[in-house]
Formats: structure tokens, C-alpha cells, sequence
């Protein structure tokens, strides 16, 4: 089996008993899939115990071809040099899927920045899709990036797991825009006060520099919020979000980072995400024609 570019996993799961556990892993990929494949999939860790698993899964559209209704409305707006381009829409018996495109000229600060650490600014997309009833479509969406000649090209793929009943006369989607920025400060001057999101703020208290590990504790409401550490040289250091944050009290962790030099000049960086805004200008009505 081929790799899939621009794939994203989520996990959820629990214990069954002290033996059995059940969960679901959702892949969401941006790529259009092979019509037929061979799935591999190796698990090193179920629950709290490790090991190796290892599964071949023959994967075919051929059940689910010809029961599918594929439309190709290619229906778009544009808006201040930001286009979105519905380019197709599935009702299979198990799931809708809708494929989306948007482009938008990179800024002048992004092409200069591009690369450099904090400071980097950039959109992030989340889309509504409702029916022609108003209703909304619960869907989990995956996007794939490049950059050619000045624009930024997202190829987003929205899908939702649950068979759509009906035949709508139309769907829309509305983009909602979140300005994402990356905020920087010296690690030397504690306690050190982040701006995260409306009305929302991360402050790290203390590090701890080991022999074999540096320990940052810090306040907020998100344990898994984004923080970096960079060094002079720029060389970036993250934590291992497959560890489970330490924590000290309510609202207070610790995340572990390799072990680095005190006298060195660190700063810490992490995302600011500002208030969610609704594109009306960008609101796309899909028709479908049965």
C-alpha cells in the first residue's frame, strides 16, 4: 500500500474489561483513494498494554460504487482574492463526502517569515455544511496544503460517517475563518503571561533544567496547547503529545522536553487563535440535480 500525504488520525476508545477494550480509528486523508487497496494497519499499543500487531485489510468501492450519487457542481465564490470551489459531492449508503478547494494569495510578511519561527501568521479554516432544510451535517474534515507562485492551495475533503436520508435540493457550506499567529517570549523572565485565544491566557511558572530532561510547568486550561522552545540557533524543541501531561494541581502541568542548557538564551513560543468569523461572502450554495 501507497502512503497517504496530508492524513490525519483520531483515536477514541475505552476499556471494555480487563481484557477487552474497544475503539475506533478515524484516517482522513484529503486524497482521492484508490478504488481498491490493501490497508495496513500496525498497532503498538492497546490501552495500557504494548505490543505488535500487525493487519492486512483488503479494502474495494465495489459494494458501495454503484449504490453512490456523485456530483461534480464545481460551484464557487470569491471574495477579496480568497476562492472556495465545492468540486464534488458523494452520497454513499455509508457517508457523505464533500471536496472543497480554496485558494488565497500568501502575504508578504508569510513569504518573508515563511520558515523563520514566531511571528508566523497564518488562516485556518472550519466549514458549516447544512442541507436545503438547514440542517447541519456533522462532519470531520482533513486538508492538504501547497504553495505554488504566491497562493496557498487547501484541498480540504469534509466527511460525515452516517448515511444522508434523503434528496437535498441543495447543500451550502459557509467558511468560517480563525486567524492563527504564532506569539514568542524570553524563557528567562518568569512567570511569562501568553495570550491564547479570546479571553484566554497560558502562563509557565517555573522550568526545570535536569541532567536528562527539562521540565516546563505552566497554568491554563488546555494541557495539549501548543508550546515550543527554541534555542539560539532556531533548533526547535516540542513535547511528546503521546505523553500525558504531569500535573501539579487544577489547571497547572508540567511537559517534558529534552534535556538543554540553562545559559543558553531560550524562548517559548506558542498559538494564538483569534475569534472565529463567519464568511458570509464566501457562502457557497451547492445545487444538486438529481
Amino acid at each position: 500500500m501507497s502512503s497517504w500525504s496530508n492524513t490525519g488520525k483520531r483515536y477514541t476508545g475505552k476499556q471494555i474489561n480487563k481484557n477487552r477494550y474497544a475503539g475506533v480509528i478515524d484516517v482522513m486523508t484529503s486524497q482521492e483513494l484508490p478504488d481498491k487497496f490493501t490497508l495496513q494497519l500496525d498497532i503498538k499499543k492497546i490501552g495500557e498494554v504494548t505490543g505488535d500487531w500487525n493487519f492486512d485489510i483488503p479494502v474495494s468501492k465495489n459494494k458501495t460504487a454503484s449504490a453512490t450519487r456523485v456530483f461534480y457542481p464545481s460551484a464557487g465564490k470569491t471574495d477579496n482574492g480568497v476562492t472556495l470551489t465545492v468540486k464534488k459531492v458523494a452520497f454513499a449508503p455509508n457517508a457523505t463526502e464533500i471536496s472543497l478547494e480554496l485558494t488565497e494569495p500568501l502575504s508578504v510578511q508569510e513569504i518573508q517569515e515563511a520558515g523563520s519561527g514566531a511571528g508566523r501568521e497564518q488562516n485556518s479554516y472550519r466549514f458549516e455544511i447544512l442541507d436545503d432544510q438547514g440542517r447541519k451535517l456533522a462532519a470531520n474534515v482533513a486538508g492538504g496544503v501547497e504553495t505554488q507562485d504566491g497562493v496557498r492551495i487547501t484541498r480540504y475533503k469534509a466527511v460525515a460517517t452516517t448515511s444522508y436520508q434523503g434528496k437535498p435540493a441543495y447543500l451550502t457550506v459557509q467558511p468560517v475563518l480563525e486567524k492563527v499567529f504564532w506569539v514568542t517570549a524570553d524563557l528567562g523572565n518568569l512567570p511569562i503571561i501568553l495570550e491564547v485565544g479570546s479571553h484566554q491566557q497560558l502562563t509557565i511558572t517555573q522550568v526545570e533544567f535536569r541532567p536528562d530532561k527539562t521540565l516546563l510547568h505552566f497554568k491554563g486550561v488546555d494541557p495539549y496547547n501548543t508550546l515550543n522552545i527554541r534555542d539560539l540557533s532556531g533548533r526547535e524543541y516540542s513535547f511528546d503529545y503521546k505523553k500525558p501531561p504531569g500535573k501539579d494541581k487544577e489547571n497547572a502541568f508540567v511537559r517534558e522536553y529534552p534535556p538543554l542548557d540553562r545559559n543558553q538564551k531560550l524562548t517559548v513560543e506558542t498559538v494564538k487563535h483569534e475569534e472565529p468569523v463567519e464568511l458570509k461572502n464566501l457562502k457557497v450554495k451547492v445545487p444538486l440535480n438529481w
